[in-house]
């Protein structure tokens, strides 16, 4: 666990960029939105030019969110900004690649032109591909196999000796070398192997088109899409359902034909009808935006026992939950959770897919008008529930919806408390926490020795009485993933279940003696 909870260290910044770009995406989705600019009119250029410009640098960051991980990785890594060069260069190498021996005959979803990259291939004198050659969208797998590749080809070039035929060639240039052929030689493998994870991924999408008025295969949808997200790879998925026959298909009474849900939505809301089944594969987004995820933020923000935390992350948790309420910050607490507390990244993938069946099995549909890059779609905000409060035909929907959503934020509330508070550890082994507590304890010269010590989400924060006995190299070094000692003291990254041992210290601080206790 040690390992998987380092990888923190390594989103850490690039989550906070995802974020920052999530409120750029809301700020230009609520100006940009049909239904806001029913309540108030924006007509001033300018500010539509600024949303949508703010809307393209948030979709820029969340289509390549996998490159600025790859960045963080490398450099938190190595003290050498070569290394990281290196692996921007390797990274472009591998979609260059992929671009040009990949197949062309997959669905316009499985393909994305990373940083723009793109060829005509009529320009191209061997060609006998006709449009726009685009490498295959990999998501995350792309970066993990360029990561890979990277570190290998700089530890590798670190046992180089600068004599022989190629002297001339430092240490650094045989890094890159060594990196670009690599990455070309993976993405051309992956441009053959891949298509059949797309191919697949299609199969599975076929067989849950064929019956989307039944729960279960919402139940899958939901669980897929919020992978799929986390994988970077949500593109795929909502490019067949979104736009494609596999969304539904519904021909308007002029005999035009409209494809997909996102479509069959704004076609049949035009034309005032309601309760076909248009809207299904949004619906539970209005519950996730609006209601669990706010409610999650507020069961995260009551682990912190450190006055001064609280009020340091207080505007943090209010700005996150109204961005989500008002366009949603679902990928950024997925990816958070899936690396701090996977147990409850599962339990959010199973409420999803619950959500969506439930609301298959209620008959309530909610959808949204959209159109453009769907990595970058915001469904389910709080603008829309407002603008069609005002349709009669929908009242009964939004009450439903609303009544589910209270209830689904209180159980997303009370998990998130439990699993920081109680459930973190001890599910396989009984004695785990034990085992940290104690270890913990050595290390800090005991119970006695600790004047102050605070517990967050991911880590604890101790002070003692004494330095001089403190020794960390008795905490097994699969527990913690970090030491760090700041002015605030030691911080200690247990992980998840940091919360759970500052409660079993300060339930053993309680029981010393008056005079030997300190103010926690």
């Amino acid at each position: 666990m040690r390992r998987w909870y380092t990888f923190i260290e390594i989103l850490q910044f690039p989550l906070q960029i995802l974020f920052i770009a999530m409120v750029f995406m809301g700020l230009s989705g609520v100006i940009l939105n049909p239904n806001f600019n029913t309540i108030f009119p924006v007509t001033n250029t300018l500010v539509i030019q600024i949303a949508e410009m703010f809307s393209y640098f948030g979709g820029f960051i969340i289509m390549n969110f996998p490159l600025l991980i790859l960045i963080k990785a490398l450099a938190k890594r190595y003290d050498d900004s070569v290394v990281v060069v290196t692996g921007i260069l390797g990274y472009v190498m591998f979609h260059v690649a992929m671009m040009f021996f990949g197949p062309t005959n997959l669905p316009a979803a499985a393909y994305y032109a990373f940083l723009g990259i793109q060829v005509d291939a009529s320009t191209l004198m061997n060609s006998s591909a006709t449009g726009m050659l685009v490498p295959l969208q990999t998501g995350i797998v792309g970066f993990i196999i360029v990561l890979n590749i990277t570190r290998w080809a700089y530890h590798h070039s670190r046992n180089r000796l600068n004599y022989g035929t190629l002297g001339f060639i430092d240490r650094k240039i045989q890094s890159a070398i060594v990196t670009l052929f690599l990455c070309l030689g993976a993405g051309v493998i992956t441009a053959f192997v891949w298509p059949y994870f797309i191919r697949a991924s299609i199969q599975l999408f076929t067989f849950l088109a064929e019956d989307l008025t039944n729960p279960i295969n919402l139940f899958l949808y939901g669980i897929f899409d919020r992978i799929y997200a986390v994988l970077n790879m949500s593109g795929l998925l909502r490019g067949m359902f979104w736009f494609t026959e596999m969304g539904g298909t519904w021909i308007n009474a002029f005999g035009e034909t409209f494809l997909g849900d996102i479509q069959v939505w704004t076609a049949q809301t035009a034309n005032s009808i309601f309760g076909l089944g248009a809207g299904r594969l949004i619906t539970p987004y209005f519950v996730l935006n609006i209601f669990a995820v706010p409610a999650m933020l507020v069961g995260i923000y009551s682990v912190f026992t450190d006055k001064m935390e609280r009020r340091r992350y207080r505007l943090f948790i209010l700005l996150a939950a109204l961005i989500s309420i008002l366009s949603g910050t679902l990928l950024p607490l997925e990816l958070f959770l899936l690396v701090c507390a996977p147990l409850l990244y599962l339990f959010h993938l199973l409420m999803t897919g619950v959500l969506f069946a439930l609301f298959e099995a209620l008959k309530v549909y909610l959808g949204y008008s959209f159109s453009g890059n769907v990595l970058t779609a915001t469904p389910g905000s709080v603008i829309d529930m407002i603008v069609y409060w005002r349709n009669i035909d929908l009242n009964k929907s939004l009450s439903i919806i609303v009544v589910v959503g209270i209830l689904t934020g209180l159980i997303y509330l009370a998990a998130t408390t439990y699993y920081f508070k109680k459930g973190a550890v001890n599910l396989v082994d009984v004695n785990e926490l034990q085992h940290r507590l104690s270890a913990f304890l050595a290390s800090v010269g005991g119970i006695e020795n600790i004047r102050m010590i605070h517990a967050a989400p991911t880590k604890l924060t101790v002070q003692v009485f004494d330095r001089t006995v403190v020794d960390f190299s008795k905490i097994h070094h699969y527990d913690v993933s970090r030491i760090v000692e700041t002015r605030a003291g030691y911080a200690l990254s247990y992980g998840a279940p940091s919360y759970m041992l500052w409660n079993e210290v300060m339930k053993l601080k309680k029981q010393l003696p008056v005079n030997t206790q300190s103010t926690s």
